[in-house]
């Protein structure tokens, strides 16, 4: 019995767990990532942005303001289609 009723609880936390697959640390990482990656004029314009903070200590805001601004929901990622080719702000960025 133990066993089935640890097996429910698995299934159904376990989806709930990969929703926070990213979380903080991830999305920290994928800033440090990116800003390593950045040109130098793509550095000055981030920064001109940003200030003194770095892509990885404001990687998390967007989830920070989320509950307190559910407009912001779909600011939030951008739905790229599997055969497109790149990036297009007019088709994969949300607009009320």
């Amino acid at each position: 019995m133990k066993r089935a009723a640890l097996a429910v609880v698995i299934a159904v936390l376990a989806p709930a767990i990969a929703l926070y697959g990213w979380g903080h640390e991830g999305h920290r990482i994928v800033g440090d990532i990116a800003q390593e990656r950045l040109t130098e004029v793509t550095k000055r314009n981030v920064q001109s942005l940003i200030g003194n903070n770095t892509l990885a200590s404001v990687a998390n805001w967007a989830d920070q303001i989320r509950p307190e601004r559910d407009e912001t929901y779909n600011w939030h990622f951008v739905d790229i289609p599997k055969d497109g080719q790149g990036f297009s702000d007019s088709r994969d960025c949300y607009r009320p």
